[in-house]
């Protein structure tokens, strides 16, 4: 991606350490959800006079460990076999593991598709709002805060369940059993505690590493199409003629070093690479890190070679240039042609 700036000696990219940054945060964040789903992370305790009785007639009964998937199969635990039934039962599971696997692994995937794939400008909007809405509907986030308000409100929870079925039976049972010397927790009609289990860490850290990755992959599009549509929008006012349309554009334009806030500034700042206009008297203006310099290079060289290469929003629709003679250490030198219909600038 290169950003449209109106600048004969320099041009702003994105750098080759945004891209190990992202790449990682993609690779990490798919890798802790689908590891994370299928491990056990959830434990309930049932305790009081019920876990008591659980615990006489079978030992392993008074505690049990889910793992997110595993709730999916509990939900039918216990239900009717009638066909009414049955069929509410599969739609809930199935709006679960949409909610909680399909829509994260969805989203992951659009992230690969939109840093990999060779996309025109119209493909690239449809990326982003695809992924916006998939992000507006993911719940991963949800089930890691449901487990977290588990574990300090379902023993009350399931106290107030109890006491609402059995009425003043349960109040006086527990008046009992504190006579006989038990404790609180022990002389309820029913208490269950539940607790995290360390294998669901890393579900819970995937769920917020994914969250951190869309925040900077949305930001990195938004940039990305806008600085796109800005360079379509300038070139139709330069063919035009309008140099009051071209100055507005310009000024509209964003410069990745002076953007302002708390996420795109810095995110931005640490992104960008500034790269030097390397050659001078040609049509085409290619450029190279400003950090480079290529003593080899003479203004009367022959033109290097020509060839079309897109790298998602971190290349675009762009022309490159490669030559055998000149070594770039970071990768293919970008040249903006007038002739470019759809360039990421």
């Amino acid at each position: 991606h290169r950003f449209f700036i109106d600048d004969e000696k320099f041009s702003y990219g994105y750098g080759r350490g945004i891209e190990v940054i992202v790449v990682f945060l993609i690779g990490l964040s798919l890798v802790l959800v689908v590891v994370g789903l299928f491990l056990p992370i959830l434990r309930l305790e049932f305790g009081g006079v019920v876990g008591f009785l659980i615990s006489f007639v079978d030992s392993e009964s008074s505690q049990t460990v889910v793992s997110s998937i595993d709730i999916m199969s509990a939900v039918s635990d216990g239900a009717s076999t009638d066909t009414k039934t049955q069929m509410g039962i599969l739609f809930l599971q199935l709006v679960y593991i949409i909610f909680i696997a399909i829509t994260p692994l969805t989203l992951i995937a659009l992230y690969v598709i939109a840093f990999f794939a060779k996309l025109t400008l119209k493909e690239q909007k449809y990326i982003l709002v695809a992924a916006e809405i998939i992000f507006a509907w993911e719940a991963l986030i949800i089930l890691v805060v449901s487990y977290l308000g588990a574990v300090f409100q379902i023993s009350q929870l399931a106290s107030f369940i109890a006491n609402s079925a059995t009425g003043d039976l349960c109040s006086f049972l527990e008046e009992q059993l504190i006579g006989f010397g038990l404790d609180n927790s022990d002389a309820k009609c029913l208490d269950v505690i539940a607790s995290i289990e360390p294998s669901g860490y890393p579900l819970i850290l995937g769920t917020f590493v994914l969250g951190a990755t869309s925040i900077i992959m949305f930001r990195l599009l938004h940039y990305a199409v806008e600085d796109r549509e800005l360079l379509n929008k300038y070139k139709v006012a330069r063919k035009a003629g309008n140099t009051d349309q071209m100055d507005q554009l310009k000024r509209r334009a964003h410069h990745p070093l002076k953007l302002k806030g708390v996420i795109a500034g810095p995110l931005l700042r640490v992104a960008c690479v500034k790269y030097r206009r390397r050659t001078k008297g040609s049509t085409a203006k290619s450029y190279v890190p400003s950090t480079f310099v290529d003593p080899g290079v003479s203004r009367s060289a022959p033109a290097p070679q020509q060839s079309s290469r897109s790298r998602g929003i971190f290349g675009g629709n762009s022309t490159v240039v490669e030559s055998a003679s000149v070594v770039n250490p970071m990768g293919p030198i970008p040249v903006l042609s007038d002739d470019d219909s759809d360039i990421d600038v």
